[in-house]
């Protein structure tokens, strides 16, 4: 067997020994990414022609956790095309279904 001592290991058995549901927005973790979100995005910018998925990823789960407008907004669109969903607007209170086809 191993044991594996570390403190990140201590600081989220503290996290959920004090009832944390989320793990980033505990405060010791919710600082570090703020602390250095800039320098991972520095690290995926100087290596933009490197794979580096992980890194990439992990810049791109905190964008979104940030952002009031994703990408993945679109997917109401298509659901509409496809099937008559609705959507839901940015602009104004309610939702709409759009026709498709039509050239209103």
């Amino acid at each position: 067997g191993c044991i594996i001592q570390a403190k990140l290991l201590q600081d989220i058995m503290h996290a959920y020994d004090d009832g944390a549901d989320d793990l980033l927005l505990y405060p010791v973790f919710k600082n570090e990414v703020l602390e250095n979100t800039s320098a991972l995005k520095e690290i995926v910018v100087q290596s933009i022609d490197l794979p580096l998925p992980v890194f990439t990823a992990a810049l791109t789960y905190i964008n979104q956790l940030s952002s009031t407008c994703l990408g993945a907004n679109i997917i109401q669109g298509q659901r509409d095309f496809f099937g008559a969903h609705t959507y839901q607007r940015v602009d104004r209170e309610g939702f709409e279904h759009h026709q498709w086809g039509s050239h209103e």
